[in-house]
């Protein structure tokens, strides 16, 4: 199989004392390139070819991989892949009017899901009582060994404070402003949990299996209830100092536009949202003339996209080109390779969207430099919690920059102890 060229590579260190790096690194080649064999590994990452073998051999008695033995020639040909059934983590997708849970493996594939409603004003502490037992229902129906469970991944809405788990400035309901989420979870489920802005972690659960795999940089778009911008440069997730970055969705695109409930007037948001859409046409409903009336008025967003009135197209029309040039000002500055469109919205509107999206971005193109790619995710509405749960995934199993703290620093002298 031939390997991606081209771009930056995770290379490994052949010194002892970051070992654990190095199995990530090789880790992580098999599992995006796998099956692969031990000296395509070792000419991929840099490490030698008994480096390789040493680590390959206790990946193997790990369970975290397998390997494969095919004929070739007259000698059997070894290559390794990833176990899928090595490790399950537990996404879990929060948003103003569900929660959702999902249980999925080290391939990134999604093997049992449940949801539930969230009431407008609902109590985060009815809310949380009740996840335990939604936890329970997708572990039962996909049929896991519960000590395989690495831990769980939570996409929330931002505002929100990574650095202590919490969520900020909830407008609705006012009662989760300033919950500390991830030590709710932690203690409602008795794991390991690890919390990030939901786009961001659907961008990571792209990028882990999705068109978003191989991509060094790349902006996520998620459509849902609301819209959020999740990136990744130079392969990794990047969050900001609180874990904010990507939050798009009240950049102003019409001053003169309807209020917002950030205090301002025409966000992006109110046109991109499916309440915003609907707005709209019915603002045009309301204004065609009496000898030129629009029939059946859409109530929906799918027969608001397929309507053949060019009046209420326009309405679609107008969101694809407010979101194009948010999407063509962001990528004026981050240079990404691939735009990814994702979220539940994306069945229905992602072919109009990506299609002024992509109009946009012809103003931007260079010679010798294209424009930004534009793909729609194949995640659909699992986007958010397979992103969720990948939060784990990656953390354990993808090689980033981080996972050199592994190596500990020697011990400080004491305070007012001179070195000898």
């Amino acid at each position: 199989m031939a390997l991606r060229e081209g771009g930056p590579r995770e290379w490994g260190t052949n010194l002892a004392r970051v070992k654990d790096y190095n199995e990530v690194v090789v880790l992580g080649l098999v599992r995006s390139s796998g099956p692969i064999g031990r000296p395509a590994i070792a000419a991929a990452t840099g490490l030698t070819l008994q480096t390789v073998s040493n680590i390959s051999r206790r990946l193997l008695a790990a369970g975290t991989v397998v390997e494969d033995a095919a004929a070739n020639g007259g000698r059997r040909k070894r290559a390794l892949r990833i176990n899928p059934d090595a490790g399950y983590a537990i996404g879990i997708q929060l948003v103003r009017s569900s929660l959702a849970v999902g249980v999925v493996d080290l391939a990134g594939e999604i093997r049992a899901r449940a949801e539930t409603a969230v009431e407008p004003e609902e109590e985060p502490e009815h809310v949380l009582d009740r996840l335990a037992a939604l936890v329970d229902d997708a572990v039962r129906d996909a049929g896991v060994d519960e000590s395989k469970i690495l831990g769980a991944g939570i996409g929330a809405p931002g505002p929100l404070d990574l650095r202590t788990g919490t969520l900020l400035n909830v407008r609705h309901p006012r009662s989760w402003t300033n919950l500390p989420l991830a030590e709710a979870v932690a203690a409602a489920l008795g794991l390991r949990v690890i919390m990030d802005n939901d786009a961001t972690a659907a961008a990571l659960g792209e990028h882990w299996r999705g068109v978003g795999e191989g991509a060094e940089d790349f902006i996520y778009l998620y459509l849902g209830t609301g819209i959020g911008g999740g990136l990744v440069l130079d392969g990794q997730a990047y969050r900001g100092l609180r874990g904010n970055t990507g939050e798009i969705s009240h950049i102003q695109v019409d001053p003169a536009g309807p209020p917002c409930e950030c205090g301002s007037h025409g966000c992006l948001a109110l046109y991109i949202k499916r309440e915003g859409l609907l707005r709209e046409a019915a603002k045009v409903v309301l204004e065609a003339p009496p000898i030129d009336p629009v029939t059946k008025p859409p109530k929906t967003l799918e027969r608001l996209v397929a309507h053949h009135d060019p009046r209420i197209q326009a309405v679609v029309g107008r969101a694809g080109a407010h979101l194009g040039t948010v999407v063509a000002d962001v990528s004026r500055v981050l240079d990404p390779e691939l735009i990814v469109l994702g979220g539940p919205l994306v069945p229905t509107l992602g072919g109009p969207f990506a299609h002024a999206i992509e109009q946009a971005l012809e103003d931007i193109d260079e010679p010798g430099a294209p424009p930004p790619r534009v793909h729609l995710s194949t995640s659909g509405s699992d986007a958010g919690v397979i992103g969720a749960a990948t939060l784990v995934l990656h953390d354990l199993y993808a090689p980033t920059a981080r996972k050199l703290s592994l190596v500990s620093l020697p011990p400080q002298e004491p305070a007012g102890q001179a070195a000898a």
